[in-house]
């Protein structure tokens, strides 16, 4: 007879947050602008392509149409309010489905998985523009929506990113910010205090039988009752 044995599957290794090269080439890409008059801002990409080696700055894609396509960019300021809850919810549910944690490159770039990638822009896009003292509105409202919503509505911000004017966000992307900024987020309200429950008090069995308001009487003696 002859025992088979069943093999885990096999970790494989990404990078940055989720980005496994082997599964597609189209990725997310968030750069750290250098330099001293923008040092901090933040610029996310999206690449149709990935080869080990591109991201160095000392090579550009040699085909137009796999150039990469600038999504969203966010000054240092708000950025640095948004990064760290960002990258516990990425971190979530990248252990979750067994792959390692990411963390932002301080002065560089970091890769993301498309989808996380996706995610991030729907972010950046409602907080561009936004007052600074609004990014927890902004961070709370994209927290409460599933990965899935995200996607939606990132591509459906997307659509319209060809009509639309820099610095002036309309359509979807006008709409998410307005609906991540100004709606309330208020703390869920704690749950209603159950009382303990009170024992039953013994009654006699001899004591008198209360009726109801619409009993029928069927002449039969109740309880307490003298027989005439």
């Amino acid at each position: 007879m002859t025992t088979t044995t069943t093999r885990a599957p096999r970790r494989v290794p990404t990078l940055g947050f989720g980005f496994d090269p082997g599964d597609s080439g189209r990725h997310f890409l968030l750069r750290v602008v250098p330099g001293a008059e923008n040092a901090g801002n933040v610029v996310l990409e999206e690449h149709l392509a990935f080869s080990f080696g591109e991201h160095d700055g000392a090579s550009t894609p040699e085909r137009p149409d796999l150039a990469p396509i600038v999504k969203a960019s966010l000054d240092a300021d708000r950025w640095a309010r948004l990064a760290p809850a960002v990258a516990d919810a990425f971190n979530a549910r990248l252990r979750t489905d067994g792959q390692r944690a990411g963390r932002w490159v301080p002065s560089g770039e970091t890769l993301l998985d498309r989808r996380m990638g996706q995610e991030l822009a729907l972010l950046l896009w409602a907080a561009e523009g936004a007052p600074v003292e609004a990014m927890a509105a902004v961070l709370a409202n994209w927290g409460g929506l599933a990965p899935e919503e995200r996607w939606w509505f990132s591509h459906a911000c997307s659509d319209g990113m060809a009509l639309a004017t820099p610095g002036k966000p309309t359509g979807w992307r006008r709409a998410i910010q307005v609906a991540f900024v100004e709606n309330p987020i208020e703390a869920a309200p704690a749950p209603p205090r159950v009382p303990a429950p009170v024992p039953a008090r013994k009654t006699n069995a001899t004591a008198p039988t209360q009726r109801g308001l619409f009993d029928e009487d069927d002449g039969a003696p109740h309880a307490g009752e003298e027989v005439a």
